[in-house]
């Protein structure tokens, strides 16, 4: 396994010192989550400080759609499945393409196969034609 690019962990941590200087910046939120989600192999540290700052940018952005997407692509990749089924799992989400595969393969490794199915039926011409 790959270590962690020290550059990539002090880019992450200059987002958090930004972050820290002005909370109650949703952009600095948002520029932060990117940064991890845009590294290779993230530090691990940097992942979990991405997910907890997806907490917060739900409170910021009062859980806009774009912030929805953004926190369960953080959420997924940092492997907490938990946190991704507790965010989507409320039926007035609206779901993206990519939202509704996160979704159903979180309800899938959830044993959750009541809302896999209902996710793959409402989307399987879209699952069918994304072979990734």
């Amino acid at each position: 396994m790959a270590s962690a690019n020290p550059r990539n962990t002090f880019t992450g941590e200059a987002w958090r010192s930004a972050i820290a200087n002005n909370p109650g910046d949703s952009a600095l939120s948002e520029a932060f989550i990117r940064c991890v989600l845009g590294q290779e192999n993230p530090d691990p540290k940097l992942m979990m400080g991405g997910a907890a700052q997806s907490y917060w940018l739900m409170r910021l952005s009062k859980t806009n759609q774009a912030s929805v997407q953004l926190a369960s692509q953080m959420f997924f990749r940092a492997g907490l499945e938990e946190e991704l089924w507790d965010l989507l799992s409320p039926t007035n989400v609206v779901f993206t393409p990519d939202l509704a595969k996160m979704f159903a393969i979180t309800a899938f490794e959830m044993g959750e196969v009541d809302a896999f199915h209902r996710t793959w039926v409402q989307n399987e011409a879209v699952f069918r034609k994304d072979k990734k």
